[in-house]
């Protein structure tokens, strides 16, 4: 099986907002430290107030994300991530709630995209979008873990995947779960359509 966690992305998210105030923080002090002064102070102050509001802000968003959020473990794994035409990728979501969690549902699509170098639009051309409802309305008590499985089956005429100067052909499995008072968490791993 390959891992992914659906839970680091936001973490870590959080985590670079501290790292950027922090940095900021770190290099504004340098700055004024070379600039000393008795009029200085003054000048440097509105820069210390606004850079101790970004960073108590990022620290404060930081500790509630984590004090808030429902899982304490959630991961998406993928049995192969090359399957041939007819095939099917098979996916498992594991996760252990950190308190009582109401999921209104959990998806997953298969995804195939073509993309020519010259085309500005990055989303590029949709060949396949099949969506699988993997579960709905789902009650999480506090300290359980759940196992959700699905198989996501790829046409037996479904064009492989492909990678050029010209441009390429993209498969992708997208899974999102929809937690009532919380929002939605995702993340998306690519795969490949390959023969044999």
């Amino acid at each position: 099986m390959i891992w992914t966690s659906l839970i680091a992305q936001g973490k870590r998210q959080m985590w670079m907002s501290l790292f950027v105030a922090t940095l900021v923080a770190a290099i504004y002090f340098h700055f004024a430290r070379f600039y000393q002064g008795s009029g200085t102070f003054l000048i440097f102050a509105p820069g210390w107030v606004a850079i101790a509001l970004f960073w108590v802000r990022a620290a404060g968003r930081l500790l509630s994300h984590l004090r808030r959020h429902p899982f304490s473990r959630l991961d998406l794994g993928l049995a192969n991530d090359q399957v041939a035409p007819g095939r099917a990728f098979t996916i498992e979501i594991q996760g252990v709630a950190r308190r009582a969690v109401r999921v209104s549902r959990l998806s997953a699509e298969l995804r195939c995209q073509r993309r020519r170098s010259a085309d500005r639009d990055r989303r590029g051309e949709l060949l396949v979008s099949e969506t699988q409802v993997v579960d709905e309305n789902i009650d999480w008590e506090p300290q359980t873990s759940r196992t959700f499985r699905a198989s996501l089956p790829v046409e037996a005429d479904a064009p492989f995947s492909f990678r050029s100067m010209e441009g390429r052909i993209s498969w992708s499995i997208h899974v999102a779960m929809t937690v009532d008072d919380w929002g939605e968490m995702k993340d998306e791993l690519e795969v490949t359509v390959a023969p044999g």
